[in-house]
């Protein structure tokens, strides 16, 4: 095996159209080569009798007589190997912004990511294997950490404001933001349309009860919007 290889380009601007808001763009691009991965004896076999790839015959072996399951000879090494390519664009947007309300300050922040591309090319060579995950929530775009399907939308974002008055209190208000996604029609073919946009809203007060003691009391999801459900499909 060879080490995973990547090359990633960012262009960020900050941009302060007022005192009091203070907003960062930026776009990143990120490719990496030679992702290592599993190519099953059967993957191989496929992928060699339709390309003639060297990538892929190069793992089959014949014995003397050509025949790979005759005997104890012939076989077809499934094993990792530095295969796939991966390809994500987007843009990350950070605001922040101050004013002055009242005998105290309100304060804004905002994060937000647009994901334009999510591409993965399992099989280099092969257009028809390449998938697109940016919007998509699909059998074949699992989470990495753990395998399982999971939604990957082109938008999404957190929003926190906060007002702190002159005075022993302070609240704020968090909105968690998930774009729709729609299902991979050519795979999730017994399933929906796919699933709609989320928000879920969080409430915080604090309060000072000494110079050394704070209470914090909060509330996450204060609409009790339920998650959606992803099954294995």
């Amino acid at each position: 095996l060879q080490p995973e290889t990547a090359t990633t380009y960012t262009l960020g601007a900050v941009i302060r159209p007022t005192n009091n808001i203070v907003v960062r763009v930026d776009l990143w691009d990120i490719k990496i080569e030679d992702v290592i991965g599993v190519v099953s004896p059967q993957l191989a076999l496929d992928q060699c009798g339709q390309t003639g790839g060297a990538l892929f015959c190069n793992l089959v072996n014949r014995a003397p007589n050509g025949s790979l399951w005759l005997g104890t000879q012939g076989n077809i090494v499934g094993t990792n190997i530095n295969l796939a390519n991966r390809h994500w664009q987007g843009v990350d947007v950070i605001a922040d912004g101050s004013w002055d309300v009242g005998s105290g300050t309100l304060t804004a922040h905002f994060t937000g990511t647009y994901t334009s591309k999510k591409e993965y090319d399992p099989l280099p060579g092969n257009d028809t294997a390449k998938y697109d995950c940016a919007g998509i929530v699909s059998a074949l775009c699992v989470e990495p950490t753990t395998g399982l399907t999971a939604a990957h939308p082109k938008w999404r974002h957190t929003m926190r404001v906060a007002y702190s008055p002159d005075s022993f209190w302070s609240v704020s208000a968090n909105w968690r933001f998930t774009g729709g996604t729609t299902y991979n029609e050519t795979v999730d073919t017994l399933v929906g349309d796919g699933l709609g946009a989320e928000s879920y809203f969080d409430l915080t007060a604090a309060f000072e009860v000494t110079e050394s003691t704070a209470l914090l009391v909060g509330m996450n999801n204060v609409l009790d919007s339920e998650p959606p459900l992803v099954g294995g499909t």
